[in-house]
């Protein structure tokens, strides 16, 4: 696999300003607008394999990011939550809202892990497709060249009637023998 920076190389000041802008949050639109081209382009570049490639490596460090500043500091988050819990003079108030802030950390952190793993499997799906359909292209390409070398055999074999050597009669030869 080649690395970001190989396959960054590859890409247009655009196109690598059309990756931060569409991880950082911004749709195709918006995105296709600051950067001055329309917005059919950028579905134009999400077909091709390096850009591709690269939109899912940025946005899995996103995520990978994302998850290591919640995870560092939910954990903060918590137990502060948690000492309200366990403080006598709180009043059920603030425990039922540490509580419920405990519970919406946890389901945010789910859900970035969950996110993240997605993705993981995703590019791993895309990999796997567009493997089998070189395969496939392959495949294809040889058995084209198999009929056409059987065509060109069976053609050998069984010339076309009427072919060279053989003078076709026309109306005028008709003509003349009668």
């Amino acid at each position: 696999m080649l690395s970001t920076e190989l396959l960054r190389e590859q890409l247009t000041n655009q196109q690598e300003r059309a990756i931060d802008l569409l991880v950082s949050g911004s749709n195709r639109r918006s995105t296709a607008t600051q950067i001055g081209i329309h917005e059919n382009r950028i579905s134009e570049w999400k077909r091709e394999a390096v850009f591709r490639e690269l939109l899912a490596r940025a946005s899995a460090e996103v995520s990978r990011e994302a998850i290591r500043i919640a995870a560092a500091n939910s954990s903060k988050a918590v137990q502060k939550c948690v000492e309200c819990l366990e403080a006598e003079d709180s009043s059920w108030k603030e425990k039922l809202q540490a509580a419920n802030l405990i519970l919406k950390q946890s389901q945010i952190n789910i859900d970035l892990v969950l996110e993240t793993r997605v993705e993981a499997l995703e590019r791993k799906r895309d990999k796997q497709k567009e493997q089998e359909l070189a395969q496939l292209q392959s495949r294809i390409k040889q058995l084209e060249e198999v009929e056409k070398a059987y065509n060109e055999a069976v053609q050998k074999e069984n010339p076309k009637p009427g072919g060279r050597g053989r003078k076709r009669r026309t109306t005028s030869n008709r003509r003349k023998k009668s």
